[in-house]
């Protein structure tokens, strides 16, 4: 198996630097249309034949298919249920028999199937007919792959890494369908959990190719159409750590189809720009930012180039139980294959899809995504009001506060002076924006030149905050900011008499965690002497007693002797101090002369705090 090193471009999802000049794209107040249980996929269609978009979700647990129908003007009909068979992931529309009417594919992610779902023409669908595939299937396509002029599915299948191909005959049937070897099945070992996949023409034969993401072996491998709908493999080349999405458009105007890839570890957009023989370029590695799981492609500042759409979840691996807050980002394309900085907008927590379409029939694309956090559809609509928001500190230490700064404009960049904007933030480890403290009841006011101030504003997590503008009597429409992101650490303080100290003698060691709720958080105490570690050894702090953390036990430990030669512990006791911070603190006896020097650690909280630790501080040890 040939495996290229080829020129990969990764776009960090925060804090580009060179970012995109244009100017911001204005999205209204997010709307939320409920699903069912688990949706995990959104795409857009016209259903019911009215010239209108709807929304077609699957949704995993409930084993339905929620179909939202369109009103024309962004909003849509109190949502439609229909069984999907047994656990659908994803979904695809395309009118597989031919009649006019679009349908729907799902794939069923525990039966080793996919689901053809035959749609009316008046937004309604038909029961499920499956098709067998390969094991776990995921996500779904349609193209004629055949050139046969009727189209064809291909679905990952994420247990077995294949490719599965049903042909359609152009009735709404297809022919069994055929495996193609994938992700880990083509390369030298591991898990390569195929994830995703897109199609494209990667060698300007005229016959569709693929593009699979695989997961767990972290890279992107290629399968060459032979025409007739059989494939066989194409390179391998590396993407970022735990590629969860790809999506093809061209990104730099060549004409030649190139690929994007959401990669969740790494926290990053790979961007693979294709030669037109197969091959591709890269550029350097870039940065870091949050995980990014799922993509969309569309021109959404009208210059011509594709920008990306991307569904960003801080916490994809849901390893502590918690919906973190999700956001959909805007990273708009300069048409050389790179991208602006991520402007971000705030939507439900976990979002696990993104689609790019005008939903209101304005000309321009909106966003929706799936929320796996909350059962729902968040719908965000363009709109021309001009509505900016900034924080005077990307990074703060608790208690630390930020200003809020932003503006308020009509389309014509004239300021709405006088109109209120109502603040509000989300702290990463909650799903939902509430208010922000010190602002009047309706809202802080715009002043003459259209600007508005806040200041105090005190993240107690890293946190979101945005600027809602309700509309006015005048016609200037409701408006949601871009999110303002500050990142919060903890103050981390550890204090010693840095005096001499004579050898026998013992000595004691106090240190404070300065946090909103004071609650048990994990620190580490490291000790070196003449400048090599010695010891290090976590201790986990008391709450304070004016509040109470559920499941948060308080805790009294002594830390013993480890190293003879080290020291003595004679005690250590984590005790909380008044409600402003908990405190910490031990007595020390080394056994050796040197100099001894401390630092209290805190490795972070991923996403809600970030690593922070004590100046360095100690004494020397004398005979």
């Amino acid at each position: 198996m040939l495996r290229l090193a080829l020129l990969v471009v990764l776009i960090p999802l925060a804090f580009v630097s060179g970012a995109s000049a244009a100017a911001p794209i204005n999205l209204g107040p997010e709307r939320t249309y409920r699903t069912g249980d688990l949706p995990y996929s959104v795409e857009t269609a016209d259903l019911d034949g009215d010239g209108v978009l709807d929304i077609v979700s699957p949704n995993t647990i409930s084993h339905d298919v929620t179909v939202l129908l369109g009103e024309g003007d962004g909003t849509f009909a109190p949502a439609r249920t229909f069984p999907g068979g047994d656990s659908p992931r994803t979904a695809v529309t395309g009118d597989f028999d031919e009649d006019g009417r679009p349908d729907v594919a799902v794939s069923n992610v525990f039966t080793r199937g996919v689901s053809i779902l035959k749609g009316d023409g008046r937004g309604g669908l038909g029961p499920p007919v499956g098709h067998a595939v390969g094991e776990q299937p995921r996500t779904v396509i349609t193209t004629d792959l055949d050139g046969d002029g009727h189209l064809d599915l291909a679905v990952v299948n994420r247990r077995d890494d294949t490719v599965s191909i049903l042909l359609g005959r152009g009735d709404g049937s297809f022919v069994t369908a055929k495996s193609f070897p994938a992700g880990d099945r083509l390369s030298e070992g591991g898990d390569g959990d195929a994830y995703d996949l897109a199609s494209l023409d990667v060698n300007r034969d005229g016959t569709p190719d693929l593009a699979v993401a695989n997961r767990a072996s972290n890279n992107l491998s290629l399968l060459i159409g032979n025409g007739d709908g059989t494939f066989r493999p194409g390179a391998i080349y590396p993407a970022g750590t735990t590629p969860y999405a790809v999506a093809a458009a061209d990104f730099n105007g060549d004409r030649d189809p190139d690929l994007a890839v959401a990669n969740g570890d790494s926290r990053d957009i790979s961007v693979f720009l294709g030669r037109g023989d197969g091959t591709f370029d890269r550029r350097p590695r870039q940065g870091a930012g949050v995980a990014a799981f799922a993509l969309a492609v569309a021109d959404l500042d009208g210059d011509g180039d594709q920008d990306l759409a991307v569904a960003r979840n801080p916490n994809t691996k849901y390893v502590d139980g918690k919906d973190y807050a999700g956001s959909a980002s805007i990273l708009l394309g300069r048409g050389d294959g790179s991208f602006g900085a991520p402007r971000d907008h705030g939507v439900g927590p976990r979002p696990v899809a993104i689609a790019a379409d005008d939903l209101d029939g304005d000309g321009r694309p909106d966003l929706a995504t799936a929320n796996r956090g909350t059962d729902d559809i968040s719908v965000l609509l363009r709109g021309d009001t001009r509505l900016s928001l900034t924080r005077s500190e990307r990074r703060v230490t608790w208690p630390d506060a930020v200003t809020l700064r932003g503006r308020l404009a009509a389309a014509d960049g004239s300021p709405l002076a006088g109109r209120r904007v109502i603040l509000e933030q989300r702290p990463w480890v909650r799903g939902a924006f509430t208010r922000v403290p010190g602002q009047p009841t309706d809202g802080v006011r715009v002043a003459t030149d259209g600007t508005f101030r806040l200041a105090g504003a005190r993240p107690e997590w890293t946190t979101d905050y945005r600027a809602r503008f309700a509309g006015d009597p005048a016609g200037h429409e409701p408006m949601t900011s871009e999110l303002a992101t500050t990142e919060q650490r903890v103050r981390v303080r550890l204090g010693v008499d840095e005096n001499d100290l004579r050898l026998g003698h013992s000595r004691v060691v106090t240190g404070s965690v300065s946090h909103h709720s004071h609650a048990c958080l994990p620190i580490t105490l490291v000790i070196r002497r003449d400048g090599e570690v010695v010891d290090e050894r976590p201790l986990t702090l008391e709450p304070s007693p004016a509040t109470e953390i559920a499941g948060c036990n308080p805790v009294r430990r002594a830390l013993r002797r480890v190293d003879a030669l080290l020291a003595q512990w004679t005690s250590a006791t984590a005790r909380p101090s008044p409600p402003t911070e908990p405190e910490y603190r031990f007595s020390y006896r080394p056994s050796h002369p040197g100099k001894h020097t401390f630092v209290a650690r805190f490795d972070g909280h991923p996403p809600g705090h970030l690593p922070n630790r004590s100046a360095a501080t100690g004494f020397r040890v004398v005979r």
